[in-house]
């Protein structure tokens, strides 16, 4: 999972979050579904900001094939007065034709969150997400494709960060499987390069957004190059690519 950085919201979001917000949880359904129309230039500009990758997962939407949906961070059935803030809203990986064609324990992000609840689950406190600056810091990625919370972090931050890959079924096997796969390339490639530049250009190749799109698991590939990762994106990335 890598951070976020949120940008204004297009004018017609800023128009709706303008009126008077909703006060519950059927009112924001509501007004939600009256605002279908314009989605799609809030679809746009967030998945600009998220180089083409889920917010959750890093999926990339294109290659998945998987499409996406607008995702509450902070949900509207709880939080109805956040419905038309852009800085609450986040592209998530599967959208709701896909959702019905992939099997239950492959359904992931934003469409997962609501498992054995009523709404979709959040926590001030322990739920890790996106929009969060140190994000990145909870999560280890295995060479097997899964995703653990990292050694390092106090038990607490581990309950956390355990907490929140259950709740979003980002070790689903559709996602371990694909993570696995782009993992063992890249050792595949790292094997037996000592050159320096040669490193550095194969770090250039895995981190850094080509065309508004970065490839594809971003935070897995950043966390294999280490600390000549973090030099690459400090030197050369965008500011919101930039390790906090």
């Amino acid at each position: 999972m890598r951070r976020i950085t949120k940008q204004a919201g297009d004018k017609y979001l800023l128009q709706w979050a303008s009126k008077e917000k909703p006060t519950t949880g059927k009112e924001a359904g509501n007004a939600w579904k009256r605002f279908s129309r314009h989605k799609k230039h809030t679809r746009n500009i967030c998945v600009r900001e998220q180089y083409q990758l889920c917010c959750y997962s890093e999926a990339d939407f294109n290659t998945r094939k998987l499409g996406f949906h607008l995702e509450h961070i902070q949900p509207k059935g709880q939080f109805p007065g956040q419905t038309f803030e852009h800085a609450n809203l986040a592209g998530s990986a599967i959208s709701e034709e896909s959702k019905h064609t992939l099997d239950n324990m492959d359904i992931f992000g934003g469409f997962a969150r609501d498992r054995g609840t009523h709404d979709d689950w959040y926590h001030p406190d322990a739920f890790i997400h996106p929009l969060r600056p140190d994000c990145e810091h909870f999560y280890h990625y295995e060479t097997s494709g899964r995703i653990v919370p990292r050694a390092n972090q106090p038990r607490r931050d581990r309950a956390r960060a355990r907490l929140t890959l259950y709740r979003l079924n980002l070790n689903a096997p559709l996602l371990v499987s694909a993570r696995k796969t782009i993992l063992e390339a890249l050792e595949n490639q790292l094997a037996g390069i000592t050159d320096l530049t040669m490193l550095e250009q194969l770090a250039c190749h895995h981190l850094l957004p080509r065309d508004g799109v970065l490839p594809e698991f971003h935070s897995a590939r950043k966390q294999r190059f280490g600390k000549l990762g973090l030099k690459v994106l400090t030197e050369q990335a965008p500011a919101d690519l930039t390790p906090p």
